[in-house]
């Protein structure tokens, strides 16, 4: 089992308790986990493992996966405490860049 098998879990878990997929789904992913006392309680889990740098930036990606969105190079700001700097990554389909 790869070390970030449950960043991937807690994607695969958090993306269709969101709402519908917008250009903002990783923040919103944040916002949500942060909301949630058990997915909370995951994160802080996956980040004990990892460390929230390395924690978020495979989540972002594994949000990417999941979603079958890519990245529109535009960064957005987020109110979760989790992302430390505040922004991240806008995701639109493939072939859609801003």
């Amino acid at each position: 089992m790869r070390r970030t098998q449950v960043v991937l879990e807690l994607a695969q878990i958090v993306i269709p308790l969101v709402g519908p997929i917008q250009p903002s789904v990783i923040g919103d992913s944040f916002v949500f986990i942060e909301r949630d006392p058990v997915l909370h309680q995951r994160y802080l889990f996956a980040a004990s493992l990892l460390g929230e740098h390395v924690l978020n930036c495979w989540f972002a990606k594994y949000i990417s996966q999941v979603t079958g969105l890519v990245t529109s190079g535009r960064k957005l700001r987020t109110s979760s405490r989790l992302v430390k700097s505040g922004r991240y990554s806008e995701l639109v389909a493939d072939g859609i860049r801003r």
